[in-house]
């Protein structure tokens, strides 16, 4: 009986956390006896959110500048690395490039989870820029997974890096110009003129 009440504790964090609309079923044999967090976040790694988190926490940096570079991140992420283990992002053509409702709506339930830090700063031109950083519980969460992918993902991860280390530092309006030009079915609703 306390085994299910602990199955159930987690289905219903685990649910809450992933915004899921049905409980996750238990039907994993565990080596433990019962679930860890672990355990359960890994029955179903297709989510999209490991991959926001992921971004974060791979590189000594560990911020991304913008909610327009992050999207642009996990866009060419997806595009460009063929063996993510995530479900992916569905993207429009928007005003700067490709854009993911849905994206945008994970990346502030992280926030509003306690998984990613969103700071505000004021730019030269007087706009605001959000700087995103894990929190210390979302670096443990995101190490925790990535230290328990087996092998095979070690080269999606290693892309993923790279990919973050190429982009992440790139002028925005380059990164902009760079999507447009390998995917220039996403520049249809520019508001730029590249």
């Amino acid at each position: 009986m306390k085994f299910t009440a602990q199955c159930y504790r987690l289905e219903r964090e685990v649910y809450s956390y992933f915004d899921l609309e049905k409980p996750l079923k238990f039907s994993r044999v565990f080596k433990s006896g019962k679930p860890s967090y672990l355990d359960v976040l890994t029955m179903d790694m297709r989510s999209p959110k490991l991959l926001p988190l992921a971004l974060l926490a791979l590189n000594e940096e560990g911020q991304i500048e913008g909610i327009t570079r992050f999207q642009k991140l996990v866009f060419m992420a997806q595009k460009e690395i063929p063996n993510l283990q995530t479900r992916e992002y569905t993207f429009k053509s928007y005003d700067y490039g490709p854009f993911s409702k849905e994206l945008y709506d994970d990346i502030d339930a992280l926030v509003r989870n306690g998984y990613v830090e969103r700071t505000v700063e004021q730019t030269g031109n007087g706009n605001e820029k959000h700087i995103y950083s894990l929190t210390e519980k979302g670096r443990e969460y995101i190490h925790q997974i990535l230290e328990s992918k087996s092998g095979s993902d070690d080269l999606a991860v290693e892309s993923l890096r790279q990919l973050k280390d190429e982009y992440n530092d790139m002028p925005m309006l380059k990164l902009i110009r760079l999507v447009y030009n390998k995917h220039p079915e996403y520049a249809e609703d520019s508001k730029l003129e590249v």
